[in-house]
C-alpha cells in the first residue's frame, strides 16, 4: 500500500513497482490508509511523512496494533533529526528522502516484502503448532481411557493430523529461509533470526514423538513405529 496526499507521488510509484511486479493499493491519506488496513492484508507500507491522518507519525505508530509486523518504508520531502529518530522505534525498515531514486525504493520494497512474508510465515507456524499440540493432547487422552475398543483407537486421525501439520511446517520453515538467505543486509538478516521461532517446528516433532513412545507399550503399530522412527530421523 502506498498512502500520500500527492496524486502524482502515488501514480509514480505504483507504476514503478508495477513494472517490478507488485500489485499496489493506493490512498491519500492516514485515514483511508488505517480503513484498508482494517479489511485487506498487505506486505508493506510506503508511507508520506507529512501527510493528514499521519501528524507525528500517528499512522504509523498504529501499524503494530493494524497490521502486526508488516514493515513501513518512510518517504519524506522534509526530513528532520526528530523524525528520524522516532523512526528508528518504530516498524520502519527504512527512511527514504523524496525525491526517491527508483532502485532504492524497489529494493527497499523487496526487502520489505521478504521480511513481511518471513514474519507471516513464521506466526502461522507459531499458531499452527499450537494447535497441534491441543489437538495431539485430546488424541493421546482418548488414547488414554479405557473406554474404546481397538476399534475405536484414533490411529488414522493421528497420522492424518501428524503429517498434514509437519508438511504445513516444512513449507513455511521453507518460506523462511528463502526469504532469509535473499538478504544481504546483516541488520535484517538479524531481524529476522531475533523474530523467528524455528525451532518451533522441532519441539512440535518431539512432542509428537513423545506421544508415540508413550503408546508403543500399549498398543502395537507398525505403521506407528515406522512414523516415530522417520521423525527422529527428522530431527
Amino acid at each position: 500500500m502506498v498512502a500520500d496526499d500527492e496524486p502524482s507521488f502515488l501514480k509514480a510509484t505504483a507504476g514503478l513497482l508495477d513494472l517490478h511486479g507488485y500489485e499496489c493499493v493506493c490512498v491519500p491519506d492516514g485515514t483511508a490508509a488505517i480503513a484498508k488496513l482494517g479489511n485487506e492484508q498487505f506486505d508493506v507500507l510506503i508511507s508520506d511523512l507529512d501527510m493528514p491522518g499521519n501528524v507525528n507519525m500517528e499512522l504509523i505508530r498504529q501499524i503494530p496494533q493494524l497490521a502486526g509486523s508488516m514493515p513501513v518504508i518512510l518517504a519524506t520531502g522534509h526530513p528532520t533529526i526528530r523524525s528520524a529518530v522516532d523512526a528508528v522505534n518504530l516498524p520502519v525498515l527504512a527512511y527514504l528522502i523524496k525525491p526517491l531514486d527508483p532502485e532504492e525504493l524497489v529494493a527497499q520494497v523487496r526487502k520489505a516484502v521478504d521480511f513481511c512474508r518471513a514474519s507471516r510465515a513464521i506466526h502461522n507456524n507459531r499458531q499452527r503448532v499450537k494447535t497441534w499440540c491441543e489437538e495431539l493432547e485430546q488424541i493421546e487422552l482418548v488414547m488414554r481411557s479405557s473406554s474404546f475398543s481397538n476399534a475405536d483407537m484414533p490411529w488414522q486421525a493421528f497420522l492424518k493430523l501428524t503429517l498434514q501439520n509437519i508438511m504445513a511446517a516444512l513449507m513455511d520453515l521453507k518460506m523462511f529461509t528463502e526469504a532469509f538467505v535473499q538478504q544481504q543486509d546483516p541488520e535484517v538478516a538479524k531481524q529476522l533470526l531475533d523474530s523467528s521461532r524455528p525451532l518451533l517446528l522441532l519441539d512440535a516433532i518431539r512432542e509428537t514423538i513423545a506421544v508415540l513412545e508413550k503408546s508403543r507399550g500399549s498398543f502395537k503399530s507398525k505403521e506407528l513405529g515406522d512414523l516415530r522412527k522417520k521423525l527422529e530421523n527428522l530431527i
